[in-house]
This record gives C-alpha cells, structure tokens and sequence, in this order.
C-alpha cells in the first residue's frame, strides 16, 4: 500500500467521524437469526405492542425500559442488493420476537466498535426502539417525543449497537422513545455505477439500481418510524433526528430531501465533517466505477450472484483507493451521498433557502475532533520541532508535507503560511497542536459553524462546543487524546447515566446535556430549567454564539460565549475558511 493510501486509511478510522415502491413480507431474517414464536404472548403482556404489521414482543433493558429491535424493509439480499430498501407489509408470525439486538452491516470487523466477523450481515436494515416501562410512560401524558438517532463510520462502518448507543437510561429517565437506525455502508450502500444507475428505475428493476441506497435505508427507517411509533407510545409528529460524524453528514443530506421532510421536525448534527459536500453524481460514478472494476462484473445480475464478503472486499480497495480515484474523492469518505433526485439540492450550497427552513438544528463539536488521527498517526514531537515521525513508519514528514495529505489541491501550501495558523514553536508538542488546529477546523468547526450561521437567517440555529467529554473506546491509548476531547467523545455524554460518572464536572455536563437535547426534543428550544441563555447563533460573520460545554470545568457546566471569528483561536473560520481557502464542497460540490 502506498504512504498516500496509509495515511488516508490511517484519517478514515478516525471519522468512523421516500419515494413509494414495492411493498415485501419480511422473511424469517437468516441473517440475524430471529427467532419468531409461533404462540403470541397474552395481551396483557406489557412488552406486547400490537401493529399494522404484526404483534412484536420486546424486552425489558437496564433502567426497566423495554427495547424492540425489529425490520423495517425487506432484507436487501439477492435480487433486492443495491436496489431500493422495500418496506414490509408483514412480520409473518403471531408474535415476532424483537428482543435480539441486529447484526451490523456489512463492514471490517473492528473490535473498538464491538463489530466481530460473526457480527455482521447484509441482511442488516434494522432499528432499536427503547421506550420507558409502562409505569414511568403512565406518569407522563401524551405521546412521547422521538429521537432517532443515526451512527456514525465515514459511510463504511458502524452500527446501531456501538459503544454508548444504549438508549435506556435517556428514554426511562425523561419519558421519551429513542431509536437508533442501521443503514448499508461502502458499495452496498452507496454504489451508483455510471453503467446501470437510474434514480428513476423500478424498485424491482434488475438491470438498474437507483443509487444512493443508505440514504434511502434512512428514509424509510423514518417512515417505519412514522408509521408505528404511536404503538410504542410516541408522536410521529414530534421527531427529532440525530446523527454523529458521518451520520451527521447524512442528515445534512436529507435536510433537502423531499420525501424526508415530513419524517421529521428537527436535528441534532454532532461533528459532521462539513468541508464534505453531497458529492457531484460525477464523483459518485467515479467511485462506484472504480469499486465495479474490483468485482469482475459488469452488470447488476454479475453483482448480485457474488458473495458479501467478495463486494465487501471490493469496497475495502475502494476505500483504500481513495483520492488516487479522483481528487474529488473526499479523504475519508470515499463513499457517501450524491446530489441527485433524492437529495435535492445540497444543504450546504445555500442553507438559508433550504426546503428544511422552520426546523430548528444544533450544530455541534467537539474542542479537538481531529485529536484522534493526528494522535494515531503522528509521535509526539518536541518544542521547535520541523517534522513529526510517523507512529506506525520510521520515517518522519514535514508540517508542509502533512498539511498536503490532508488538503489538496494546493491548499496545503495556503495553509502553511496563513498567520492564523503559525506553530508556536516554543511549545511542547507545538507541532502536533498545530496540526490538530487546522485539521478540526477546517474539515469540522468552521464549516458547521459557518452552515449554522448561514442557516440562522430563517430558523433558529444553534452552536455548541464539547470542551469536556467522555474518552470513547476508538480513542484508547491515543496520548494525544487523553488530556482532550478528541471524536466520538461526545457520543456518551448523550446516552449515559450521569449518576455512574465519578467526575463531578463531566457529570454536570451530561446532566446538562440530556436535559437540553430533551427540551429541543420536545420544543425546538434547547434551554429548560437552570439550562438558560442559549440563543440562536444569528448570521453575523464576525462573531458565532456558542454554548461551550464544560468550559468552566465546575457544577454551572458551561458557559454562553460569544466567540470571535476575526481574532485569536477562531480567526481561521472568519479569515482563511470559505475564501482564501475553499471548502471542498466550494471546491468539487
């Protein structure tokens, strides 16, 4: 494998940061193994819900919840690979058991993600409905807010079960349903060949497919959501939708997306890597192309004759492949959504005239996202330090040479000389710091921020900043990581029961943390109680509104700021992002 090739697979573990058609019956799921009783359990059986569907039993999990792991589209094998998800018209069975948690899709095993070789499936389109037990939900009337929440994995990993993806403790202790979301990944889901796409093809088509498969995975998840959650207790009407990372990246996908739109009513975006765009339909043939040229076919009936695990090696060269595709080819989300039909026109281009105005969003990050692979990739360096040595390679590189692996054409060398990003070459580790810096902003803060503030034109839009955090399993052992709040630190502090963290400041920022996201959940409004003071950004280029999360280390949590985007850390967003050096999004669509 190239150093090129490395060092991209080396960033991609670190970002890891509906239209009608046919209608199936669900099979008996060989894939996961469901086990389906042939006997219902009596109706007054508390974990009894009763569908259009069928009737489901769940299970009860920590905090006495009950969670409902169940289908909701046909298992995308055989004819139905690469086509569209295709919504069910039965569950087949008396009483489906929906107590089995799902195998994830297709994807490298990787055991910081608890995903085993055993653990995976293409038949993988499956969500987690945790609802409170019937004696918490009888001391709240109404129907129950929803939050679903989609995974992150730069489009090739992830999985609805990864570390911190409990919704126990959060549905339980403030009387609100949580579901978490799978959706095909790599080639599987995102596979849009130049030969034999057409978005406008039959969902059955055997000779087309349509292209964008995880995107329409997630609609349809949020269909099924808005079809039987009132079963579960919650409102169809009152849908917040989440995502982190690349997960992240998919919302900001559907936020112009015309069969998403009634789905839901508001999102969360935690570290979307937003200097990527919706790719060009271009890119995204280039890619596909590209991973078609690893299978030996040449057709859709060829794939879909082939064994998961010889596409899914297809996928990993691709992915391996990366920018030597194409410089369009995004560093570390080689495959991800395209422009097209579905998706409309790409959020990012103007999100002031997006068909997502009057729903409110948070934007969020945390202090030090990139923390991850330049923690991973390079070896602490000294005070003065020109070059950094590599963790995994004896050999060592230039801060020009990295900056280049990181930004390309051409902006590396912008980069390098921008004042707003000079090395304090007295430090200790000087080097590295630096290099974290402009990485985090330029692929995550600056450009959320600058959505955020693009966006606040019509509708409420709201900045927060994770300056404390919850040290996630993919950051074990990084040094750089920690002493700081590197990606995917973020994810606990939404799930957690704060009562079980001995740090009394990471506890208050979780406390404060759920009872925000839950206030948004239920109004749009992310202050409640003692949580106050949190506006909406506004446009003003000059400075950003942000809520800084565990700023002030003690039991207040955080603090409001107003943060200048002229002068000191931020300057780089106000100064060089978006101008003198171009998004790539600005750069490739």
């Amino acid at each position: 494998m190239s150093l090129v090739g490395s060092l991209i697979c080396l960033v991609c573990s670190f970002v890891t940061c509906m239209q009608t058609c046919g209608a199936a019956p669900v099979p008996p799921c060989p894939g996961n193994d469901c086990v389906i009783s042939t006997n219902p359990r009596p109706a007054a059986n508390p974990l009894l819900v009763n569908l259009s569907l069928g009737a489901v039993t769940g299970t009860v999990t920590d905090y006495s919840a009950q969670r409902f792991t169940l289908p909701y589209a046909a298992p995308p094998v055989g004819s139905l690979r690469f086509a569209w998800p295709q919504p069910l018209t039965s569950l087949n069975a008396p009483a489906y058991d929906a107590s089995k948690l799902p195998k994830a899709c297709m994807q490298q095993p990787d055991s910081r993600y608890e995903i085993s070789e055993d653990g995976i499936s293409e038949d993988c389109l499956y969500l987690n409905i945790y609802r409170p037990s019937p004696s918490i939900s009888a001391a709240g009337q109404g129907k129950k807010p929803v939050l679903v929440w989609v995974h992150g994995g730069s489009f090739v990993s992830g999985s609805s079960t990864a570390p911190g993806l409990d919704g126990s403790w959060l549905a339980s202790k403030n009387n609100v349903i949580v579901v978490t979301i799978q959706y095909r990944l790599g080639m599987f889901g995102f596979f849009s060949p130049s030969a034999f796409t057409d978005e406008s093809a039959a969902p059955s088509s055997s000779t087309s497919t349509p292209g964008n498969q995880g995107v329409r995975d997630a609609i349809q998840a949020l269909q099924f959501v808005h079809d039987n959650i009132a079963s579960f207790g919650g409102d169809p009407n009152s849908v917040t939708l989440a995502g982190q990372s690349s997960g992240a990246h998919l919302i900001r996908a559907l936020l112009n997306a015309p069969s998403a739109a009634p789905l839901f009513q508001r999102a969360i975006l935690h570290s979307d890597p937003a200097n990527f765009g919706t790719q060009s339909r271009t890119t995204s043939q280039k890619v596909s192309d590209f991973a078609l040229s690893q299978t030996g076919c040449s057709d859709l009936a060829c794939l879909r004759s082939q064994s998961a695990d010889d596409l899914l090696g297809a996928s990993m060269s691709t992915l391996q492949a990366g920018q030597s595709i194409d410089p369009s080819v995004a560093m570390t989300e080689v495959f991800r959504p395209f422009t097209g039909a579905l998706t409309a026109s790409p959020f990012e281009n103007d999100p002031s005239r997006s068909s997502s105005t009057g729903k409110p969003i948070i934007f969020t990050n945390v202090e030090n996202e990139s923390g991850s692979v330049v923690g991973s990739m390079l070896q602490p360096t000294s005070a003065g330090a020109q070059n950094a040595q590599m963790q995994a390679y004896p050999m060592s590189l230039s801060r020009d040479q990295l900056l280049g692996q990181m930004f390309n054409a051409g902006r590396s060398t912008s980069l390098s000389s921008a004042p707003q990003y000079s090395v304090d070459m007295k430090a200790n580790d000087g080097l590295r710091q630096n290099l974290e810096s402009i990485l985090t902003q330029g692929m995550f803060t600056c450009p959320n921020w600058n959505l955020a503030q693009r966006y606040a034109t019509h509708t409420p839009s709201y900045i927060a900043l994770f300056e404390r955090g919850i040290s996630y399993p993919s950051n074990a052992g990084n040094d750089y990581c920690a002493t700081r709040v590197c990606h995917e630190d973020d994810i606990q502090l939404v799930f957690s029961n704060p009562n079980k963290l001995s740090d009394a400041s990471t506890k208050a920022v979780v406390k404060e943390v759920q009872a925000r996201w839950v206030a948004f959940m239920r109004s749009g409004n992310p202050n409640v109680g003692q949580y106050g003071g949190w506006s909406s950004t506004g446009d003003d280029q000059q400075n950003a509104l942000v809520l800084r999360l565990g700023k002030d280390g003690g039991a207040a949590s955080s603090i409001v700021d107003t943060v200048s985007l002229q002068s000191g850390q931020y300057a780089g967003c106000g100064q060089v992002w978006g101008s003198h050096v171009k998004y790539d999004w600005q750069l490739y669509g």
